[in-house]
């Protein structure tokens, strides 16, 4: 029991006066009757049967009781209903044990203290002081509150929800029967709330959330709020493992209608990762992150997708985090490199451009392909110094190469630039300063976009390619045909290339449709002024084919691999 006043009872305690002088006595008691008068406190006497033989009651306008009316009855007809806490003390203050108790009296709660005291016949009876500490126990659960839930939302935070998976192991450790299990979701589309509408908006979209799911749990269950988009339920006393699933279809049924935010109609849907409990799990931390790693499983699926955790996954992301390690070190030793492939004119056979292809040189693996690294790049944020450092070596090289080739006109240098660079960072300012630093134009720089990014059309994307035109770079749209265009605005964007990805290339030789689809895109491109390369051309057919067709460019093993920045100087004087 916490007794935050306990030193003062003690110090109150009428029994404290029994050890001074008489004349002390006196003042003590003048002393404790105006503390008493002050306090929300009160103070009383019992003798040995724990009949009431003395009553002050110092400032209790809550409690509204005139202890004198009391006095000569039995102590519990005057404290009522929660009085057996407080008769247990007085016995054993009887017995001669100072005891501390607390005490709910007429709705408030009180902290006591009583002690032994002489009564009526020499026969030992107790005398008590009781202090109300209900505002501060009110006020200390408030506190407690706002420190175990979400202020946006009211939900548990992460600290209590994780609480209460530890108590939900304590309980399966005790009971064999005992099942549960969490689900963690992350709101697809969230950002583009917090975009489009702002940030006090994006809180009521996630309070608006927080009361649609709560009804799909029940009372055991603990529904919280783990911070930003993301959401997680303990789902205790399974009935069987289907159960999680059968909770996860609730969620996304909650969710499969709009909510409604400051007048504006918002669709959202959930990801959902599912860790059943088992007892290999010791800690509430590991459970939640097994949920993580399915949910992140889960988004390769799309939206609305869920996943059950399996021990692949814990494997898969244990040996993401040391790729991510691994990247964070390889930056900082400077471990990438940049290999070069031609791109080459199908009308004239000459060298046009030099595709610069980001490499990754491991120290123990080797050379590391781009598949294998970027999409974790991506989404950790390493992207973003990775990407300036191959902008950075591309300008370097082409200085390089302009110095040893004399005056002759070099093929422009074509770099591939991440959807983050043209959002979280001041691309066109960085561009410029290393055109500049280089002694570069412009034209001598293309840069390349996949179709999506480039597709999204956002206010900053299509501000930061309206820059880097403005620089006179040139700029591509790469892997055409794989993505959502729209021919809308597809004729409104600032760029100057189309590159049909390699898939449609791989098959589209006997494959009519294919073969159409290539034949539609350089037509596509033409009609727009802009030029075409088609990537992957791997044999002398598909050359014949696409220069029927009038495609412009090609790039691919028929003509020559990426290679290292020397093979690329010798291509550069034999061009």
């Amino acid at each position: 029991m916490e007794l935050g006043w306990a030193n003062i009872l003690r110090v109150l305690s009428p029994s404290t006066i029994g050890l001074r002088s008489p004349l002390a006595s006196r003042e003590g008691d003048s002393f404790l009757t105006a503390a008493l008068d002050r306090l929300p406190a009160a103070a009383w006497s019992t003798d040995h049967d724990l009949r009431l033989t003395s009553f002050r009651g110092g400032a209790l306008p809550k409690v509204y009781v005139d202890g004198g009316t009391f006095v000569g009855r039995p102590l519990h007809e005057m404290l009522g209903l929660g009085y057996i806490t407080a008769m247990d003390a007085h016995h054993r203050a009887r017995a001669g044990e100072p005891t501390e108790f607390e005490l709910l009296w007429r709705g408030r709660l009180f902290n006591g203290y009583a002690d032994p005291w002489p009564g009526r016949g020499g026969r030992m009876g107790a005398r008590a002081v009781v202090l109300d500490v209900t505002d501060r126990r009110r006020a200390e659960e408030k506190l407690r509150h706002a420190v175990l839930h979400d202020p946006i939302t009211g939900l548990p935070n992460r600290t209590l929800f994780l609480d209460r998976v530890r108590q939900a192991m304590a309980r399966a450790r005790r009971h064999c029967d005992h099942s549960f299990g969490i689900l963690v979701l992350d709101l697809d589309r969230f950002k583009g709330v917090n975009d489009s509408l702002g940030h006090l908006a994006g809180d009521d979209f996630l309070a608006a959330v927080a009361g649609r799911l709560a009804p799909c749990v029940r009372p055991q269950d603990t529904l919280a709020h783990l911070g930003a988009d993301q959401f997680a339920v303990l789902v205790d006393d399974l009935g069987e493992p289907d159960d999680l699933v059968r909770v996860a279809d609730r969620f996304r049924a909650a969710l499969s209608r709009p909510v409604t935010v400051r007048g504006q109609e918002v669709f959202t849907s959930a990801t959902i990762g599912i860790a059943p409990a088992s007892p290999a799990y010791t800690q509430g931390e590991a459970l939640l992150r097994d949920a993580h790693a399915a949910m992140h499983r889960a988004k390769l699926q799309g939206p609305a997708a869920f996943q059950v955790f399996d021990d692949g996954m814990h494997a898969r992301a244990l040996a993401r985090l040391r790729l991510e390690t691994e990247l964070r070190r390889a930056i900082e030793r400077a471990e990438f490199r940049l290999h070069y492939q031609p791109i080459i004119s199908l009308a004239t056979g000459h060298l046009a451009a030099f595709e610069g292809l980001l490499r990754w040189e491991h120290p123990d693996r080797g050379l590391v392909m781009p598949d294998d690294f970027i999409p974790l790049a991506e989404e950790t944020g390493l992207i973003l110094p990775i990407g300036q450092w191959a902008l950075q070596e591309g300008c370097r090289q082409m200085r390089e190469w302009r110095e040893g080739n004399g005056h002759a006109p070099l093929p422009t240098m074509s770099l591939n630039l991440s959807g983050r660079q043209l959002t979280e960072c001041d691309l066109v300012s960085d561009v410029g300063r290393m055109l500049e630093a280089e002694g570069l134009e412009g034209h001598e720089l293309d840069l390349e976009v996949t179709e999506n990014v480039i597709m999204a059309d956002t206010e900053s994307t299509r501000g930061c390619l309206a820059g880097l035109r403005a620089l006179d770079l040139g700029v591509s749209i790469d892997d055409f045909g794989t993505g959502h265009s729209s021919l809308s605005h597809l004729d409104r964007l600032p760029v100057d290339t189309l590159k049909i990805d390699r898939s449609f290339l791989r098959t589209h030789g006997g494959h009519p449709h294919k073969t159409e689809i290539v034949r539609t895109i350089v037509g596509l491109g033409h009609s727009l002024d802009l030029e075409v390369i088609a990537e992957g051309v791997e044999t002398p057919s598909q050359l014949a084919e696409l220069r029927e067709m009038g495609c412009d460019h090609g790039q691919g093993y028929l003509f020559a691999p990426p290679v290292e920045a020397a093979a690329a100087r010798a291509m550069l004087h034999t061009a």
